[in-house]
């Protein structure tokens, strides 16, 4: 309109959308805005302009945006949309679909499905009602796929702190996520800082993958020193929780482990000599107990201590809290996962590779010992590798090195777990049983004997057993590991409790 306030020809006043009073000291006071523009990072977002391109799709009936200020830093924008009966559409899916129409500061971070848009009195949509979207990726989120390397899990770690939202998984976009430039730059800052390695910001945005960034660092850098002691979760008010490796030697199973049992409980992991590294594995159960014992002290120095271990882990926990008694140190928790114990099996079981690989694998994915005998030994690995990649099992750069020595040290766990003789341990087990039993495909793995009656010989204060949902391959995924994260937060408060009293 006609600026009637200036003297200069075809002077014009604007509109600006802002909403202001002038006050008596001559000082104008920001109100906010009559309509629902918002700024994030500099430009101006119209959410309305986002709810007309997101109901132009046909399987959308209805859809309401907003902006979500999670700090004075931090807006990221929702949307909620409501699907026609019937349909389903993924994050993937709806961000290209807007990508086709808006520029990509305009794409929601997040979405969320509703079954109906709450409203008003008037009718109108009730935009403060609106649910504040889930950051533990419980959206319109599928094809999640944990971390399968540890160097995948530390960066992993570091995505979800930075842009507050969890799980991510690896191979989830950085900027579909809601990942900017600003968040970019302290993402490379974090990897550097916390990994001693270089990464670039044009690597990002050429790789905004946590399977993508592992692999090029993997190719790029030069190894660091190995760590064995795996910071799974590493915050928290409360003791950790010390985790050993299965036969396996990995120790990303105790990750949703970690994730059920809550904030407040850091949770490491002790990974296997000859894992990850050049390293010989260890061969005696006395030798690994030793070696992890100096590396948990290096976390936390003097006890009380809470160990557990799944399968073998529980083997391998039970020697360290054997000899952190002898050491005088308190051991509040002794947490065995459905373990068997040295002398259920009787004699060691002979397993060629072929076996062995169908054993540890076969539920995965269709493997024939038959078949694999007919290959040489590296051959089978390269079979079952590339079986594995297309399901997505092993990372990209999963190579024959990394199978030999997974392979080894399966067979290093296997020996030590046969010739370690018990001796008495001067405090209480927790067992937790799985109830159901396995396939008959892996029913070599049950024992002849009871383990809770072998287990309760060398426990001079008893043991209590916890029965757990699923099997013992299977209770450490969802949803069977919700209910043993539950029954052994139950166990350490309890036993912190009782450590307290008696302390």
């Amino acid at each position: 309109i006609n600026n009637p306030f200036s003297e200069e020809a075809n002077s014009r006043l604007y509109k600006t959308g802002d909403l202001a009073c002038w006050l008596p000291d001559g000082n104008i006071e920001f109100l906010g805005r009559v309509d629902d523009q918002v700024k994030i990072r500099g430009f101006r977002i119209e959410p309305g302009e986002i709810e007309v391109v997101l109901e132009r799709n046909p399987y959308i009936r209805e859809s309401a945006v907003i902006v979500n200020e999670t700090s004075k830093e931090e807006k990221h924008i929702v949307a909620y949309v409501v699907m026609l009966e019937g349909h389903d559409l993924q994050n993937t899916e709806l961000r290209q679909f807007l990508k086709e129409w808006l520029p990509d500061y305009m794409v929601p971070s997040f979405f969320v499905e509703m079954d109906l848009l709450p409203v008003t009195s008037e009718g109108k949509v009730d935009r403060k009602a609106l649910p504040a979207p889930d950051k533990n990726g419980n959206n319109i989120r599928k094809g999640y796929l944990a971390p399968r390397t540890i160097l995948e899990l530390q960066i992993t770690k570091i995505w979800e702190e930075i842009m507050e939202r969890h799980p991510i998984g690896v191979r989830d976009n950085f900027f579909e996520l809601g990942g900017h430039s600003l968040m970019a730059v302290r993402l490379v800052t974090q990897i550097e800082e916390k990994k001693g390695r270089t990464l670039s910001l044009q690597a990002l945005f050429r790789t905004p993958t946590i399977e993508g960034l592992a692999t090029l660092l993997n190719q790029n850098t030069t190894h660091e020193p190995w760590s064995h002691l795996v910071a799974i979760q590493p915050l928290g008010s409360k003791p950790p929780l010390f985790c050993i490796h299965p036969d396996g030697g990995n120790v990303l199973c105790y990750m949703e482990l970690s994730q059920n049992l809550g904030p407040d409980i850091p949770l490491y992991g002790l990974q296997a000599l000859g894992t990850d590294d050049g390293d010989k594995p260890l061969m005696r159960v006395e030798e690994m107990a030793e070696y992890y014992l100096h590396a948990i002290r290096t976390v936390r120095p003097e006890g009380p201590y809470n160990l557990a271990g799944w399968s073998f882990g529980g083997v391998v926990a039970f020697e360290m809290a054997r000899q952190l008694k002898g050491l005088s140190e308190e051991v509040s928790l002794l947490a065995l996962i459905d373990s068997s114990a040295p002398g259920e099996h009787g004699k060691q079981m002979e397993w060629d590779d072929a076996e062995l690989l169908v054993f540890l694998m076969g539920e995965m994915m269709p493997l024939s010992v038959d078949h694999l005998r007919h290959l040489e030994p590296d051959e089978q690995l390269l079979y079952v590798i590339k079986e594995a990649e297309k399901k997505a099992l092993f990372p990209p750069d999963f190579g024959l090195d990394q199978a030999r020595r997974f392979l080894r040290v399966i067979k290093a766990n296997n020996k030590a777990y046969y010739d370690f003789s018990m001796k008495p341990f001067c405090g209480k087990i927790d067992f937790f049983r799985a109830s159901e039993k396995l396939p008959e495909k892996f029913s070599l793995l049950e024992g002849d004997k009871d383990p809770v009656a072998i287990w309760s010989e060398f426990a001079t204060e008893g043991i209590e057993v916890h029965k757990v949902t699923g099997n013992h391959r299977n209770m450490m995924v969802r949803p069977h590991v919700q209910v043993l994260a539950n029954k052994l937060k139950e166990v350490i408060e309890s036993n912190t409790s009782l450590s307290i009293s008696q302390g």
